[in-house]
């Protein structure tokens, strides 16, 4: 817990754009900014699971994100990361020696400008960073418990 609270204070002390995921009213107001942003131009990365835990598979991704790419009609281009739970464990400090494999996913391109869309992004986006990552998602990992 100590770990986040440091990353977010990092976070915005440099000025990244981030996404309130406890106020809704702020969060909404966040993907709006966010929006903004990819319509003059901008490239963005995000981390739609919005947190980073101990149990392994990935989690359900937030539509912030997806929301602010509808708005602004801007593709969405998944990135899975492989190994990085190998190289840096949620409960250390210090990575350790290992790989990490990028894997940068083919342009998801928004249809129309509606909320299903959003969902549609989310949903690709999803299921090409849960092949490209190796890990399962946390419904795949339920499943199989």
């Amino acid at each position: 817990m100590a770990g986040a609270l440091l990353i977010g204070a990092v976070i915005e002390k440099v000025g990244h754009l981030t996404v309130d995921r406890v106020d809704l009213s702020r969060g909404v107001a966040d993907a709006e900014r966010v929006a903004r942003v990819l319509r003059e131009g901008a490239s963005l990365f995000f981390f739609p699971e919005a947190t980073f835990v101990r149990a392994p598979g990935v989690r359900q991704f937030r539509l912030g994100a997806f929301k602010a790419a509808v708005e602004a009609r801007c593709p969405v281009v998944p990135v899975a990361l492989r190994g990085t739970r190998d190289i840096l464990p949620a409960d250390a400090w210090l990575p350790r020696p290992g790989t990490i494999t990028v894997t940068i996913g083919a342009p998801i391109v928004p249809a129309r400008a509606e909320w299903r869309e959003m969902v549609r992004l989310r949903d690709l986006a999803r299921a090409a960073i849960v092949e490209g990552s190796g890990e399962a998602s946390v419904e795949e990992r339920a499943t199989f418990s």
